[in-house]
């Protein structure tokens, strides 16, 4: 990406030569003869200026998604070992670490929320029978 983002056309690889692309990361002498070889046999008809601006711009957004998505596994790798710790814990009375199920709280013997009253007419019986 780094290649296409400073040199998106066949003409601007040519510029640059083989000395010039061997000095981007990843990019091996051997490696950068074979670019300018085939950007001079190339048939790429969109050479011109706006075209080579936008893939430049598209590389470059592309490096950046990258950098971005390595920073999200990151924190989300850093999440889940958190998350390992406190599943190890044991779960303490009044613990708020995590929402739990009707069914789960019910095991714990917990109240999750207000139940309503048993039927209908229970509830509209009141307070005196």
């Amino acid at each position: 990406m780094e290649l296409i983002k400073e040199y998106p056309t066949p003409t601007q690889v040519l510029e640059a030569g083989p000395e010039e692309l061997a000095e981007i990361p990843y990019v091996s002498k051997e490696k950068a003869e074979s670019i300018v070889a085939a950007a001079r046999t190339s048939m790429v008809s969109q050479t011109d200026e706006e075209t080579g601006l936008t893939l430049s711009l598209i590389a470059e957004d592309l490096l950046r998604l990258e950098k971005r998505i390595d920073r999200l596994k990151a924190r989300q790798k850093e999440k889940s070992e958190t998350t390992e710790r406190a599943d190890d814990s044991p779960i303490q009375e009044g613990d708020l670490t995590a929402p739990i199920s009707r069914r789960e709280a019910n095991r714990r013997g917990k109240a999750t929320s207000p139940q309503k009253s048993g039927s209908s007419s229970e509830r509209d019986r009141g307070a005196f029978p």
